[in-house]
């Protein structure tokens, strides 16, 4: 089975450097062209998914669809609530800088840990518990792990880290990986000796996409790295 984990496209949001945990924020210009691109290079490597699932929020949903109808599939989108971006409480909206003057010492634990919990949001066990649990209920679908199969999960950052840890079967509490925008993980389980075998096969940003593809990447090049409640 092939699975391919998507970040949603460039949004608006993200433009102004706001952090957007589960509020909605459409895509920016830069972040339609970010997905079909995308879709297009998919398109042309024979990549056509059999399942795709999504964040409801409007980020990934358009994303999800713009990439759906790039390759050309009929494949229904399944959106489902486990995997909206973490909520990020009270610094909902605002920008990095803004919640560093409002809340002086209180960004030890999000950094660190990915905790909102002292915003009145998510913690990081909170989180990481209602995405890995929709993950393995999928994963109980799948009866032949075997199966020629490709699944898209199309989400946000933040979302991104535990689906990669329940389809590897990674035992840390913790894997953190730099998602960008329409940044592109392809995982594949294989049958080595009867046994799963999981394998990262690339992790592909959107800018080596657009190299690939012999066109200029569609990117924010003053954008800072505000990259909290993607």
């Amino acid at each position: 089975m092939d699975f391919f984990l998507i970040r949603h496209g460039l949004s608006e949001a993200n433009m102004e450097g706001i952090i957007q945990g589960q509020t909605d924020s459409l895509l920016s210009d830069i972040g339609r062209r970010q997905a079909d691109l995308l879709a297009r290079f998919m398109k042309r490597e024979g990549i056509h998914p059999d399942e795709i699932y999504a964040s409801p929020l409007k980020r990934a949903g358009e994303t999800a669809e713009i990439i759906n109808g790039v390759v050309g599939t009929d494949t229904p989108i399944e959106f489902r609530d486990e995997f909206m971006e973490i909520d990020v409480g009270e610094v909902c909206g605002l920008t990095i800088d803004e919640v560093l003057r409002r809340y002086p010492g209180k960004m030890a634990d999000v950094n660190r840990w990915l905790d909102f919990s002292n915003f009145n949001g998510e913690s990081f066990e909170q989180f990481y518990s209602r995405v890995e649990g929709c993950v393995k209920e999928l994963i109980k679908k799948w009866d032949d792990p075997f199966e020629k199969r490709t699944v898209f999960f199309v989400t946000h950052g933040g979302v991104t880290r535990p689906i990669l840890k329940t389809l590897l079967n990674h035992q840390s509490d913790f894997l953190f990986v730099e998602v960008g925008n329409c940044s592109q993980i392809a995982v594949r389980w294989r049958e080595v000796r009867g046994n799963i075998r999981r394998v990262i096969r690339n992790i592909i940003p959107i800018n080596r996409i657009a190299e690939m593809m012999g066109e200029e990447a569609p990117v924010l090049t003053d954008l800072t790295s505000k990259k909290l409640g993607n």
